[in-house]
């Protein structure tokens, strides 16, 4: 556990941990169109940002009126290249703002005006996520990587889709670990210029600072939910399943998909988890595929309980007690399961697997959108019913 790190610390665990990702990147990737810190490895040591004119560049970024280039200067595809590279850029420089230096930049009504809602909104979402971390502690965010990769087979077209690449190197995590995102996008190309007109973000509601506190400060009265206080002493229910193999599987697999598992899901969350129950030890429960007992898959399709988040839930906790429920978020382990049901839902809206625990906080991987290692303070503050399920 890496706490408290000077300077010269910081540059050398960031520059140790870049290295570690860009060997471990894959050939998911279609086309790279990136701005890539590797080489550098030192954003932690740089000097400090002027907070506001990199948000302001963000935001124009987003919009229709990004850094207009002319075709003496470049052909079509090197411009969407400055482009791309400005963008991630910015969301860079926007996330060492929040997340490093802790600052917290306010947007004036005509700068929101003047850009687009996707990233206006993917902005509030990292602010939002910056201070639920702050306001907990002990997660410390060293440095931020962002990449804009563009799908191959729509990249000449004027409506381009791929996905917003965000590494960050937190002191907390093992070496060589990240906490990383794949977040979909699309881009929209119009008289040379380049428009963010889309990321896909999770449709949750949010709390304010003083509702998470006290939401951590009362015991949830639904069955089966679990508080989000961290603070205090944790307890760590015996596991029979082989949990290194469960996490070892979602780390391999967080931005993959496994041909061993054909069946696809648009939402995919809790078919991943279940690949993932399933190689620490799961065995396969047959069954008509409605039923909440049956937990199977085929090279074509799987039962309801494979696939769906309120179905896994019933067949772990209710009908296989492969799964209990505990009252705190803290007290989940390696390989373990955490669930949320939004806001006036009627059943499970998300799951995600516990990849690494450190100072009370666990960290979340899951699908939909890939990701990695993601610590649960940063999403602290939605507006949902936990439900955190430990793995027999």
């Amino acid at each position: 556990m890496q706490m408290g790190l000077n300077r010269s610390e910081r540059k050398t665990r960031v520059s140790q941990d870049k290295k570690a990702q860009t060997n471990r990147r894959g050939s998911f990737l279609t086309r790279r169109l990136s701005h890539d810190n590797n080489s550098a490895g030192s954003r932690a040591d740089d000097k400090p940002k002027a907070v506001g004119s990199l948000l302001a560049a963000a935001l124009l970024v987003g919009s229709l009126s990004t850094f207009p280039v002319t075709a003496a200067q470049a052909d079509n595809s090197e411009r969407i290249d400055r482009q791309v590279q400005a963008l991630a850029a910015s969301v860079e420089a926007v996330s060492d703002a929040l997340f490093v230096e802790g600052s917290n930049p306010i947007v004036t009504s005509r700068e929101l005006a003047s850009t687009s809602s996707p990233m206006a909104e993917y902005i509030s979402v990292l602010a939002a996520e910056a201070a639920s971390i702050q306001a907990v502690g002990g997660v410390t965010v060293l440095d931020t990587t962002a990449q804009i990769i563009i799908d191959d087979t729509t990249a000449d077209q004027d409506v381009s889709t791929g996905f917003l690449h965000v590494t960050r190197t937190v002191a907390e995590l093992p070496e060589g670990e990240l906490w990383e995102e794949m977040i979909p996008i699309t881009l929209t190309s119009s008289g040379g210029a380049l428009a963010l007109t889309s990321v896909e973000l999770l449709p949750v509601e949010r709390l304010d600072p003083t509702e998470v506190a006290a939401r951590a400060a009362t015991m949830p009265t639904e069955e089966g939910a679990a508080s989000i206080d961290l603070s205090g002493p944790t307890t760590h229910a015996v596991q029979r399943i082989n949990a290194t193999a469960a996490v070892n599987y979602a780390k391999k697999w967080w931005n993959g998909r496994n041909p061993a598992y054909p069946t696809k899901y648009s939402n995919d969350c809790t078919n991943f988890a279940s690949q993932a129950m399933h190689q620490g030890g799961w065995q396969p429960v047959s069954g008509f595929y409605q039923s909440d007992k049956a937990w199977w898959y085929t090279g074509l399709t799987t039962s309801y309980s494979w696939g769906g988040a309120e179905n896994f839930y019933r067949f772990a906790v209710n009908e296989s007690k492969r799964a209990t429920t505990m009252r705190y978020v803290k007290d989940l382990w390696l390989g373990d399961i955490l669930q949320y049901k939004a806001r006036g839902a009627t059943n499970m809206s998300h799951t995600m697997i516990v990849t690494n625990w450190i100072n009370n906080v666990p960290y979340l991987t899951y699908h939909t959108s890939d990701t990695l290692n993601k610590p649960f303070t940063a999403i602290s503050h939605l507006d949902v019913t936990w439900f955190a399920l430990n793995v027999l």
